[in-house]
């Protein structure tokens, strides 16, 4: 062999026995350019000379050489307990500069409230930690090596299994486990959903006005065109779907976000007589149905008519938003172009999540944290709407006891934005509903999450709202300039996220 090459340990170097230069030079000047164009940063600790001289195919006298080397030239300094590594006294060359300088600029970090009432899904410590190490432990041990390899894109059959049972029995879905693709999350779901409408020519899709800025964008980003259709106490409202000429809706019967609204039963049945008759699809958005406190779960549309409904699903509001796992069950006729689409989009979601949410399911340690998680988010809903109506006597409370919001109407005239800059100097995070909406018009309003608001913490993040509202009572609903965040002309970069991000925080509306 002429030459060698090394990327362990993270170092791309390469040794030539066929060029004129000796081994030695050849390691000391791969070592000095990594380190001089920023690839190896102060800090970096180099393998052991005996793993890179293997690495290479070199005797380690070569290494030490090189190593030796270029500690006399303070490339490299050696501390007794950290072996070898990178010095911080290097100085970059000015053809490095200003890639170097660009590759180091700070990322900006989210604003982290310390009180946050913003949506951004449940509370993360709720989820048994030590639960999921010893699941994941066992998987592990005892998964076939098999199940590491390519297991199908659509989901691993154990879950689709679970998730069959598991939708039959707490959603009443028509859900057979081969009719089950395993998701990314809701956020893939939308996607996979919009692009394979897309490819089948439709262009529009009928979507709740109020509903998250987030799911317009991302049909839009994908192909359709988004067609806003009021939603009032009882849900969407259908007559407004059937005037708007579409024939793909996307709802939320269980639970509607941000009203709160559930679906009454008289809507249900024109929605679905709405789909039959002009071979509509409907996309109903079950994500938050399990999240009930103190009544029953309505069933689901889907198990009424499969052909007809197409659900979506996702453990990102009831177990965590990083697991990144949901799930689509289309009617049969789109099965195989929503399979093939996901297959396309990834070959698959994470494998150990999707085992690991199986044995949740099939252990019953998933319906547990459910019913922990509703016992604690009914608390928190109480106590947050007993301090609102303290503070502010009157307000409309919307939504029913579900979800993990409330929405607090505000007087007519009140400035939502103005009431959030506010807050925002008080360190206390408040998402709007006017970009929630897109041509409904309506009282403003504020869109509070108790989800990571524990009870003792409500009478201060109430007061701090009412100290936000009365600033601008007193001002007249006007606000200096410099108190409500403008554009900025900054390069946009990849931002750093402070725990814990709302999805609003990714997205500029």
């Amino acid at each position: 062999m002429v030459s060698r090459m090394s990327g362990g340990s993270g170092i791309l170097l390469h040794v030539d026995r066929s060029h004129p230069e000796t081994l030695a030079a050849q390691v000391r000047a791969g070592l000095r350019d990594a380190i001089r164009s920023g690839r190896m940063t102060a800090g970096t600790r180099l393998p052991a000379s005996r793993v890179l001289a293997g690495d290479l195919g070199v005797s380690r006298g070569v290494v030490v050489d090189a190593y030796a080397q270029l500690v006399a030239e303070g490339f490299l300094v050696t501390r007794p307990g950290s072996g070898t590594i990178v010095s911080d006294a290097v100085r970059i060359s000015s053809a490095h500069s200003s890639w170097l300088a660009r590759r180091r600029e700070p990322a900006t970090r989210l604003w982290r409230p310390g009180l946050d009432l913003r949506p951004a899904g449940p509370d993360l410590a709720l989820l048994s930690r030590s639960q999921g190490a010893r699941t994941m432990a066992e998987l592990f041990r005892h998964l076939p090596a098999a199940e590491f390899g390519y297991t199908g894109p659509w989901g691993v059959a154990r879950l689709r299994r679970q998730l069959e049972a598991h939708l039959g029995r707490v959603r009443a879905a028509m859900a057979p486990a081969d009719g089950i693709v395993v998701v990314s999350g809701g956020t893939q779901a939308l996607t996979i959903i919009a692009r394979t409408l897309a490819a089948a020519g439709h262009d529009r899709i009928a979507v709740e006005d109020p509903g998250a800025p987030m799911h317009r964008h991302l049909l839009r980003a994908n192909g359709l065109a988004t067609v806003p259709v009021p939603v009032d106490t009882e849900g969407l409202d259908v007559d407004a779907l059937a005037a708007s000429g579409c024939r793909i809706v996307l709802a939320s019967p269980g639970y509607q976000f941000p009203t709160g609204a559930v679906m009454s039963a008289s809507r249900r049945a024109r929605l679905l007589e709405w789909a039959v008759t002009h071979s509509a699809l409907v996309i109903e958005d079950d994500r938050r149905a399990d999240l009930h406190f103190g009544r029953p779960a309505l069933a689901c549309l889907q198990g009424m008519r499969p052909a007809q409904v197409l659900l979506i699903g996702s453990i990102s509001s009831t177990l965590a938003p990083a697991m990144r796992l949901g799930w689509i069950v289309p009617p049969p006729d789109l099965l195989r172009a929503i399979a093939e689409t996901k297959r396309d989009d990834d070959f698959g979601s994470g494998m150990m999540e999707q085992h690991a949410l199986a044995s949740w399911l099939e252990s019953g340690q998933y319906d547990r944290h459910v019913r922990r998680s509703r016992h604690a988010y009914a608390a928190r809903r109480a106590e947050l709407s007993r301090q609102l109506r303290q503070q502010f006597p009157g307000w409309p409370q919307h939504g029913v006891a579900a979800g993990l919001e409330i929405l607090l109407e505000l007087p007519d005239g009140m400035s939502e934005q103005h009431i959030v800059a506010h807050a925002r100097q008080l360190d206390l995070g408040l998402s709007p509903l006017g970009p929630m909406r897109v041509t409904s018009t309506g009282p403003p309003g504020l869109v509070l999450s108790y989800a990571r608001l524990p009870p003792r913490h409500c009478t201060e993040a109430v007061t701090r709202l009412k100290q936000a509202v009365d600033a601008v009572l007193a001002e007249g609903r006007s606000l200096t300039a410099a108190a409500i965040p403008g554009d900025s002309n900054e390069p946009w970069h990849l931002t750093s996220a402070g725990w814990p991000a709302a999805p609003e925080d990714f997205y500029s509306f």
